[in-house]
């Protein structure tokens, strides 16, 4: 078969969260005789009017009385509908059937970007029945069943699924039906620091915690700061820096320095003595992965993928969801041994570098699409 004059389709929602940049440039490196085309399905729909118009009256239909009572939002909604999903189907379609591909790749789940006869690839952190597995988590939250079969429609029209995480891997294949054969976990890279910087000289004394979340409730951002004021009892010198948010937060020692450029998040992580995100609901959580490529212990939750590279008392310290005592417990405990929090870096730094880097990513699904390619 001549591939010669062939391309690479990579679909996704839009350019933000930066994974779906990084991961464009792992495709076009691992595929470097090919030219990458994106294709930006958010971008598409928005500039049709009518599809808009439509879909809004849709959501409400579906989703009406839960987004008027407070229990879901509407944005997030919006793309979550049978008619959306049907309306990217075709014209993704539509844009692959005209131009001469040798495979479609997408990331993330919201649409399915499959054509018949050509190869295709789906790369996601989530499923929406993962949800099922956190504590706590209410069923009728979820969206509706019709759109969760198009969302199974997803996996199994897929050549290979590949994950980012054991979790999401056990859904597929218990939650969706999904051929364990077809599912990979190829893990994720970190998105803002450098795997090959200099840590040598990594300092752990200065009782510095770092938090990085936009999503300050769903992050555990009210735990963090409750567990802060006790480790303040036993340490009045620490301190807490927040990035990502905007809380208000009224003591001494706590700086919120809300978002800031991703190039510049790698200072703040060279900094600090320990990251600390005690989230409730976390489909990856690749803040934690660049604390780990900055050898930071750290301190989080058990639940998603977490525990996947933070390892109990190995690489840091895992506790329940809103464990405001197991909290302070574990950040006292590093912050009062800089040999603890080396120890661990060290620890996480490796699985870091190996394991959790884009190009390693690339190497792996590579080493799988060829089977299917060639």
């Amino acid at each position: 078969m001549n591939t010669a004059s062939k391309k690479i389709v990579f679909v996704r929602t839009e350019s933000w969260p930066y994974a779906n940049v990084k991961m464009a440039k792992v495709i076009q490196d691992e595929f470097q005789e090919y030219e990458v085309v994106i294709f930006e399905v958010y971008d598409k729909i928005k500039s049709q009017p009518f599809i808009v118009f439509r879909n809004i009256l849709e959501v409400f239909k579906v989703y009406g009385w839960e987004i008027f009572s407070g229990k879901k939002r509407f944005k997030r909604c919006f793309w979550r509908t049978p008619y959306i999903f049907h309306e990217m189907r075709r014209q993704i379609q539509e844009f692959i059937l005209s131009g001469n591909f040798l495979f479609s790749f997408q990331i993330q789940s919201l649409f399915d970007a499959s054509v018949e006869g050509l190869p295709h690839f789906v790369y996601t952190d989530h499923t929406h029945l993962a949800n099922l597995s956190y504590p706590g988590f209410d069923r009728t939250s979820l969206y509706s069943q019709n759109w969760i079969d198009l969302e199974r429609s997803i996996y199994l029209n897929a050549s290979l699924v590949f994950v980012r995480s054991s979790n999401i891997l056990e859904s597929l294949i218990k939650d969706y039906q999904c051929p364990p054969m077809k599912v990979i976990c190829a893990y994720a890279g970190s998105n803002a620091v450098d795997h090959d910087a200099n840590f040598e000289k990594k300092e752990y004394d200065k009782k510095h915690i770092l938090f990085i979340g936009i999503d300050w409730e769903r992050k555990g951002g009210p735990d963090l700061v409750a567990a802060f004021e006790l480790v303040r009892r036993v340490h009045p010198d620490a301190i807490l820096t927040v990035l990502g948010s905007s809380p208000e937060i009224n003591f001494p020692n706590c700086h919120v320095m809300g978002r800031v450029p991703v190039d510049d998040v790698g200072k703040y992580l060279r900094d600090a003595s320990v990251f600390c995100l005690p989230t409730h609901l976390e489909p990856f959580g690749v803040a934690l992965v660049e604390a780990m490529a900055s050898k930071l212990p750290i301190v989080a939750t058990n639940v998603g993928a977490i525990p996947d590279f933070v390892h109990d008392k190995s690489t840091g310290f895992l506790v329940s969801p809103g464990d405001i005592q197991g909290i302070a417990n574990s950040l006292i405990a590093l912050i009062s041994d800089p040999g603890l929090c080396r120890e661990f870096g060290e620890k996480g730094y490796e699985l870091a570098r190996q394991r959790y880097s884009w190009s390693a990513v690339g190497r792996l699904m590579k080493s799988y699409m060829i089977k299917v390619i060639s």
